[in-house]
């Protein structure tokens, strides 16, 4: 949390990500030997509390967009994340209920770890047995995720998805997801 706290301080003070010195994470990724996937677990359990309106989401998207712009992701490392993020997806409707504003932030996860070619669409396919509040909540982040690329991109994706049969379980949310 103190690293994320710092990173604010110096995006509040409009000064150069190229200052900000990460430490926290070299210390540990080198002397406690976690995982890139350890760590964004854990940013994934901070950010519940730590945001507070729309800018707190943008410094958490440029935080953790940084940090897998910055570390070459390999490839088991990169099934772990993805694990993690179907993990807190799959329960983003439970913590809305403690924080509405995760479905931002994590609509800007999502396309962090998509444009850092992490997940992919398809990865949605590994959830099944959802309630249809999941589902629900789980297209809107997708749908305003694929919504954040260029138009070509948005039509790719979204012919991608409407292909897989993770959105076809509840195929009216989705259009209306979709639509909106």
């Amino acid at each position: 949390m103190n690293d994320l706290n710092e990173w604010k301080k110096l995006k509040e003070g409009k000064k150069n990500e190229k200052n900000f010195g990460w430490n926290c994470i070299e210390n540990l990724i080198k002397k406690e030997k976690y995982t890139l996937s350890m760590i964004f677990e854990s940013f994934a359990n901070i950010i519940i509390d730590f945001i507070k309106d729309s800018d707190d989401c943008d410094y958490c998207y440029t935080y953790i967009d940084s940090i897998f712009s910055y570390y070459k992701i390999i490839k088991n490392v990169k099934s772990e994340i993805i694990n993690v993020s179907l993990n807190y997806l799959t329960n983003l409707n439970d913590y809305l209920l403690d924080n509405k504003m995760l479905i931002e932030v994590w609509v800007n996860i999502l396309y962090s770890l998509i444009n850092n070619e992490i997940f992919t669409i398809s990865d949605f396919e590994k959830l099944t047995n959802l309630t249809k509040e999941q589902y629900s909540t789980i297209y809107e982040v997708s749908c305003k995720t694929v919504k954040q690329f260029t138009p070509k991109q948005q039509k790719q994706f979204f012919t991608e998805m409407n292909k897989l049969n993770f959105f076809k379980v509840y195929p009216e949310i989705f259009t209306n997801m979709r639509n909106n």
